[in-house]
């Protein structure tokens, strides 16, 4: 009968994951963030907000922020586990390397669910769905009716906050909020990129099989094909780098060079503001970021590697 049937065994399942694939998903998700983000400020959102983070409070570009860094945070957590096996085909996928995987994955759960604070943008008067309310209290002639508490003349009330912990009730202002807990956002973002561009500049770059290597080895010269691709993850890892570097500025700024001076602070937000600079930079780490990944996923073409029984052998794309 059909209840003593034999389980299948994993290898029977009628489709695989490939791993590929998924390195390329995280990829385009990466890649095309910002621009659906920019999209979002076209009609929904109505203004450009001064940072990718920001987008948190924007009628849709929230949705797409937190979704797109859940689907990059969870693949990350989920699909990279450690095999137990540290042959030299397997240098670049370590124990460590697994787990600084991970890392990067909480790490962009952080920036999603733990927003930036401010709101990014001086609306001038248009609607946001996305704001803040402490002591939030419903009047009105039957507020438990929710589908018709607008129709019976009910009215929400509460103070307005641009402070993410604060509207928890929790901390009385946003002085008394620990630092730990406030800056749980800036230091989620800095893990993740960190974490990336070290994986693009050092992990994707190792050799892990013998078709990447003139002597269909794991020793020797590297072939054509991984050269470019070495030289993409090199300079991938490298824009990352140079965005946290530039990001870096911005804190510099505000926590120590201009600090002491309001009015010198002031001019330099209003500049950095003015042409969007935390939004720049973010956008060209998430787009490095996302073309190292679609690179280690083979979606671009001309990077496949090449296999044949031996150096001279005809060869076939893998």
């Amino acid at each position: 009968m059909f209840w003593n049937r034999r389980p299948r065994r994993k290898d029977d399942l009628p489709f695989s994951v490939d791993p590929r694939r998924v390195n390329g998903l995280v990829g385009l998700t990466a890649l095309f963030l910002p621009l659906a983000l920019w999209l979002t400020s076209l009609g929904a959102t109505g203004c450009f907000m001064t940072s990718i983070s920001h987008f948190y409070y924007a009628r849709l570009g929230g949705d797409v922020l937190v979704g797109a860094l859940t689907v990059i945070g969870m693949t990350l957590i989920v699909f990279y586990q450690y095999k137990g096996d540290e042959g030299p085909e397997n240098r670049a996928h370590s124990f460590w390397n697994a787990i600084w995987a991970k890392v990067a994955g909480l790490a962009a759960l952080g920036v999603a669910f733990f927003p930036t604070g401010f709101w990014g943008c001086a609306y001038s008067g248009r609607e946001t769905s996305r704001f803040l309310l402490t002591g939030t209290r419903v009047t009105g002639p039957d507020p438990t009716q929710n589908h018709t508490i607008y129709d019976d003349g009910a009215t929400v009330t509460g103070t307005v906050t641009d402070d993410f912990w604060t509207s928890f009730a929790i901390w009385p202002d946003a002085e008394a909020v620990p630092w730990l807990v406030h800056n749980l956002h800036y230091l989620s973002a800095a893990a993740m990129f960190l974490i990336l561009g070290y994986f693009s500049m050092f992990v994707f770059t190792g050799v892990q099989s013998g078709r990447a290597t003139q002597t269909r080895s794991l020793e020797g010269p590297v072939t054509v094909r991984k050269w470019r691709r070495n030289a993409i993850y090199r300079a991938m890892g490298g824009l990352i780098y140079l965005s946290i570097a530039g990001l870096a500025v911005k804190l510099g700024a505000l926590e120590f060079w201009l600090k002491g001076d309001p009015d010198a602070l002031r001019a330099f937000l209003e500049t950095w503001d003015g042409f969007r600079l935390t939004f720049v930079f973010e956008a060209l780490a998430l787009v490095a970021f996302g073309i190292s990944w679609m690179v280690k996923g083979r979606l671009l073409p001309g990077l496949e590697d090449m296999s044949g029984e031996e150096p001279g052998a005809p060869a076939h794309r893998v």
